[in-house]
C-alpha cells in the first residue's frame, strides 16, 4: 500500500511538471434545448426504495486535467476535473444530487446532468461523495478516496446561448435583456436584431457555477430561470416570453 502510495505521488509531480502552463481542464460538451429551472418531480406514497447512484467520474484512472490517461488502482487526478453522477429513479423521479468534498458539500444539481467541475488549489489524499435523494425522501449515496495534485487551478469558461421568442406568433424577439447573477456577480447582455441572422439570439460566457438568469422587456412578463453553466460546455437554452 506504501509503495503505491508513492508511486501516485512521483506519478503526481512528473505529470505536473510535464503539463504545467498547458492544455486547462476541458470537459465533453452537453447540449440542451430544455429551459432550466428547478425540476420537483413527483412524488409516490408507496415509494420506499433509495434512488440508484454511482460515482462514474473520478474512476480508477490517472486524470491529466479532466481527461483520463491510464488505469491506476486509485483515482489520481492532476489539475482540476468533472465529478459525475449516474443516478436513476424509477418510482418518484430524481429530486437533487448533492456533491461533496471531505463532507462539506459543494454543489447540489436539480436536473441532468449530474456533474460538477472541482477545480481549486488542492492536493494530496480527499473523499468524493455524491448523494442523491429521491422525490419521496428516500437516500443513497456513493464515494470514493482520490488524490489530486491541483497546484494551479485556472479560471476558464463556459457558454450559455439561444434563442428567446413570444408574441402572438411566437417570433424571435431583439433587444431582451438578459441578466445572470450569482452572489455579487452579475453580467447582462441583449438578445439581436438583424433579421434572418441573429434576431432574438444571445450569448453569454460565464465561469462555471449556478446562476439566476433574468428576461425583461417592456410589454412582456419577466422570467426567471436557475441555470448551471460547466467548464468549457456549451448549453443551449431556448425561452417563451408570455405578453404582459
Amino acid at each position: 500500500m506504501k509503495n503505491n502510495a508513492v508511486k501516485i505521488v512521483i506519478i503526481g509531480i512528473i505529470s505536473l511538471l510535464l503539463i504545467s502552463g498547458i492544455n486547462p481542464i476541458s470537459s465533453k460538451n452537453v447540449s440542451s434545448n430544455m429551459e432550466y429551472s428547478e425540476v420537483t418531480g413527483f412524488s409516490n406514497g408507496n415509494d420506499t426504495t433509495p434512488p440508484i447512484v454511482k460515482l462514474i467520474k473520478p474512476d480508477k484512472e490517472l486524470y491529466i486535467n479532466n481527461r483520463a490517461i491510464m488505469g491506476l488502482s486509485t483515482p489520481t487526478l492532476i489539475g482540476g476535473i468533472d465529478v459525475i453522477a449516474e443516478v436513476s429513479d424509477n418510482e418518484s423521479g430524481i429530486k437533487m444530487v448533492n456533491f461533496y468534498i471531505d463532507g462539506q458539500l459543494r454543489d447540489t444539481a436539480y436536473v441532468p446532468p449530474y456533474k460538477w467541475t472541482w477545480n481549486e488549489r488542492i492536493f494530496l489524499g480527499h473523499t468524493v461523495k455524491v448523494e442523491a435523494y429521491d422525490n419521496n425522501d428516500n437516500r443513497a449515496e456513493d464515494s470514493d478516496s482520490v488524490f489530486i495534485f491541483n497546484f494551479f487551478p485556472q479560471t476558464k469558461f463556459g457558454t450559455i446561448k439561444g434563442q428567446v421568442i413570444g408574441g402572438l406568433f411566437n417570433l424571435s424577439i431583439p433587444g431582451v435583456k438578459i441578466t445572470v447573477q450569482s452572489g455579487s456577480f452579475e453580467r447582462f447582455t441583449f438578445t439581436k436584431r438583424i433579421p434572418l441572422i441573429n434576431r432574438g439570439c444571445f450569448v453569454l460566457r460565464l465561469p462555471p457555477g449556478r446562476y439566476l438568469l433574468t428576461l425583461e422587456k417592456n410589454r412582456f412578463v419577466t422570467q426567471q430561470s436557475d441555470i448551471r453553466v460547466f467548464l468549457d460546455d456549451n448549453e443551449y437554452l431556448n425561452f417563451e416570453l408570455e405578453i404582459a
